[in-house]
């Protein structure tokens, strides 16, 4: 029959390090003995908890923060499955799984019995989610191409959305907010108004409840449009075909390229001046046109395709 001696160590005011060590038992009779050990270094310890996984969703990643997370080995749950991952944690909850506090069963390299932590996972409800968008363009003297918003002007936009009762909303465009008027349609139908930030951005809109916050939904991307008002084409012949053009307007140092269609343009070479309250622009402009009162056609720097404009010569 073997027996066991629960041997209980004071280490004193500085604890051992982690490691290999020799335990001396001096038994009686003055017989010695060294019991190679290792000192475990202390516990994993996850902080932010209880950590938290919703309803309805397929896998969702949870963050994983604290101290010795690289002796974790493995995630247990009752709630699903867990994979860990860099500091990241891939969890699919089982289908029958419900709202409620779960413990979390940590497999820690050295120790024999998973390391238990009560109530370390709250599973909640559904978050909201985003499920379609319609937005109102003002009217811009300068075609939009799908997807795009114009800096600096008022859209208004339409959101469809489920789980979303009570849920605020949050727009961003890169790292700055974005204030909107929000009123509620319907308890899945939002409606807001925005003014456009600068260009460079996307604008994305999140939705927060008490469940959590939603999947950021990418609602276009801000562009800059020169705001054009007249075009003048003179008499004057740049080269064969060629014919000096002049633009007014603002924002006019946006514009590459001119000309009758998306895809043929002559390239703009001349800075816009001060006219007024305005800027005037010396652009080529093809000539003849392809037909009386022919829309102008702009590229934007960096376009690989012209846009419609309003003007018409």
């Amino acid at each position: 029959m073997r027996h066991y001696v629960l041997v209980i160590l004071e280490t004193g005011p500085t604890p051992l390090p982690a490691g290999p060590a020799l335990l001396t038992v001096r038994q009686q009779g003055g017989v010695v003995v060294e019991i190679p050990v290792r000192v475990l270094p202390p516990h994993p310890a996850l902080s932010g908890l209880p950590l938290r996984a919703n309803l309805g969703e397929e896998a969702q990643v949870l963050t994983i923060a604290g101290k010795g997370l690289d002796r974790i080995e493995a995630i247990e749950t009752e709630a699903g499955m867990v994979e860990l991952g860099a500091g990241r944690a891939d969890v699919r909850l089982a289908p029958r799984t419900t709202v409620g506090l779960y413990d979390l069963r940590l497999r820690v390299e050295g120790l024999p019995e998973p390391l238990v932590l009560p109530s370390a996972l709250r599973v909640a409800g559904p978050r909201p989610r985003i499920e379609g968008v319609r937005f109102a363009l003002p009217r811009t003297t300068v075609s939009l191409r799908p997807a795009e918003l114009p800096a600096g002007a008022p859209v208004t936009f339409e959101v469809k959305a489920v789980h979303a009762e009570g849920a605020a909303v949050r727009l961003r465009c890169g790292a700055r907010t974005v204030d909107a008027r929000v009123s509620r349609l319907s308890p899945g139908a939002l409606f807001f108004t925005a003014t456009m930030p600068d260009a460079g951005c996307s604008l994305e809109a999140e939705m927060e409840t008490g469940e959590g916050v939603s999947c950021p939904h990418v609602l276009g991307r801000v562009v800059r449009l020169p705001r054009l008002q007249e075009l003048a084409v003179s008499g004057e012949a740049l080269s064969e075909g060629v014919f000096a053009g002049s633009l007014r307007g603002l924002d006019l140092e946006l514009i590459a390229r001119t000309g009758w269609n998306g895809r043929d343009g002559l390239d703009v070479t001349a800075l816009p001046s001060p006219a007024g309250h305005e800027q005037a622009l010396d652009v080529p402009i093809p000539w003849p046109s392809p037909a009386p009162r022919a829309p102008l056609y702009i590229w934007l720097r960096g376009d690989s395709e012209g846009r419609r404009t309003e003007l018409r010569y």
